[in-house]
């Protein structure tokens, strides 16, 4: 035989172990990878069934703060806004929360579901603030009291002229709030006329020619007040020049005269 060793040993290979034969060693190593893919497994799955907190299950939610809360509005088509917030026990904003917004009175205002209000006519509405998934969390309320108040008058016209003494007419007109809707008013409205003697007006805006001039009429509703012009002219005058020859040169002679409109 030879005096060298011959097969796999020889050469500086490990003989092939049975598996019941395997070092205590070997086995003690390959645990920890075996653990970290069994680790990374229970990342994906916990990634691949993970859900948006709610509201609902908020841990610390305390209560919801109304930051922003109109209480009155003067136009109708106005535009409220409110801002509220969640927050724990120590005053702490939690952003993962969503509100949900109502009014308690759409003839009043309308919400937009955002924290938006829109008046629609005059009265007294809450707008209501809860969570959006846990209706039994305690809400907010704030109330808003709408009373339209006159910003303006538009006149249809503005000046009318009487060519009779005797004549009447009335100026359609509009009472507009500060949005340009109409105001349902029942505030008195006050017609003035600064010279009777030219033109009259009664409780009604019927305004009536009484002599030649100019006048302003006016109306006052609420804390506006506008006016237009009444112009009466039931005398028409009218001027020329009378020519004459005298020597071959020409004369104007002024001459004037008035007709009345008046019967």
């Amino acid at each position: 035989m030879s005096k060298w060793p011959v097969g796999r040993a020889a050469l500086g290979h490990a003989a092939p172990q049975r598996e019941g034969s395997r070092a205590p060693g070997h086995s003690l190593r390959r645990r920890p990878l075996a653990a970290a893919v069994a680790a990374s497994s229970l990342l994906v799955v916990a990634a691949c069934s993970y859900e948006p907190v709610t509201p609902a299950s908020i841990a610390g939610a305390d209560q919801i703060v109304l930051d922003s809360a109109p209480s009155s509005a003067r136009s109708i088509g106005e535009y409220l806004h409110f801002v509220a917030k969640v927050v724990d026990k120590n005053g702490m904003a939690l952003t993962e929360a969503r509100l949900a917004w109502s009014s308690s009175d759409t003839t009043v205002m309308v919400s937009d579901g955002y924290g938006r209000f829109r008046t629609t006519g005059n009265g007294t509405a809450a707008a209501i603030v809860g969570l959006l998934d846990s209706p039994s969390f305690p809400k907010r309320v704030a109330q808003v009291v709408v009373r339209q108040v006159p910003d303006h008058i538009l006149f249809a016209t503005d000046i009318v002229v009487f060519y009779a003494r005797g004549q009447s007419t009335r100026v359609d007109y509009r009472v507009l709030d500060r949005v340009g809707s109409p105001v349902v008013d029942t505030t008195r409205h006050i017609w003035l006329t600064a010279n009777p003697s030219v033109a009259g007006v009664d409780g009604t805006g019927l305004v009536s020619a009484k002599g030649d001039g100019e006048v302003a009429i006016a109306l006052q509703v609420g804390p506006v007040t506008e006016f237009f012009w009444a112009r009466v002219a039931s005398t028409v005058r009218f001027g020329g020049c009378a020519t004459s020859s005298d020597a071959g040169t020409t004369k104007c002679n002024k001459v004037s005269f008035s007709v009345s409109t008046s019967r």
